[in-house]
């Protein structure tokens, strides 16, 4: 087994544990997420500029640099939609949703990328479509509220347009990428949370209080910020 796919598989498991990590923090979904892509960001940022493992591709490439920035806006969004499928239906169904977005870019794949769409392909797009109908099914039964499993969809949908955006940034790689796209998530949970609640309630020193702090750290620092790295 090479060192890539050790790596990839790590940063599978630290993803893995996010619902469980989020459970445990008392804040609403908005806040957490920008608690998140801030520590996260702000992890990759500072190893980026301490290590500076290579010349920065983001200036002199602009619309590839755009392109990223778009994947990290799409980034953002999706987990503020995941975080509060979280909370309203779990993180089991949550996450089976969520894992929809990357059998929607492989159904898009032949249009946007000109890939070939195989057998094999389309029946794992079927069996996906099929789980996701069933679930949605169940919550229009009266088993789980509609607007948990629409944010668990639109997690999925938000997921698709950051692996498709991020494709238009070929050259921009590695530490760099992962940086620059984080650092637009923060920006784009900020924007969604001031615009929907106003001020981070953790801002409240009351509410600040009764975070276990330490369960926000390992979300950010360790399972954003080295996830990603």
């Amino acid at each position: 087994m090479n060192n890539g796919l050790i790596t990839y598989l790590a940063a599978l498991l630290l993803f893995g544990s996010n619902g469980i990590i989020a459970a445990a923090i008392a804040l609403p979904s908005s806040d957490i997420v920008l608690l998140r892509t801030f520590l996260g960001a702000f992890s990759l940022v500072t190893i980026l500029a301490i290590t500076q493992r290579h010349k920065l591709q983001a200036p002199s490439r602009p619309r590839e640099a755009a392109a990223l920035i778009l994947s990290g806006a799409a980034l953002g969004a999706s987990w503020i939609f995941l975080f509060r499928a979280y909370q309203t239906i779990g993180v089991g169904v949550s996450s089976l949703l969520y894992y929809c977005g990357p059998i929607i870019v492989m159904a898009l794949s032949p249009f946007i990328f000109g890939e070939k769409l195989t057998g094999g392909k389309i029946a794992g797009f079927i069996a996906v479509a099929c789980g996701a109908f069933l679930i949605a099914a169940q919550g229009l039964g009266g088993n789980m509220p509609i607007a948990g499993i629409v944010c668990g969809i639109a997690s999925a949908f938000c997921y698709a347009l950051m692996v498709i955006a991020s494709k238009g940034a070929p050259r921009i790689e590695g530490l760099e990428n992962s940086a620059l796209q984080l650092s637009a998530a923060f920006v784009t949970a900020l924007v969604l949370t001031l615009v929907t609640q106003g001020t981070p309630s953790f801002f409240s020193p009351g509410i600040a209080t009764s975070i276990d702090w330490r369960a926000v750290a390992m979300l950010g620092v360790v399972n954003t910020g080295i996830g990603c790295l």
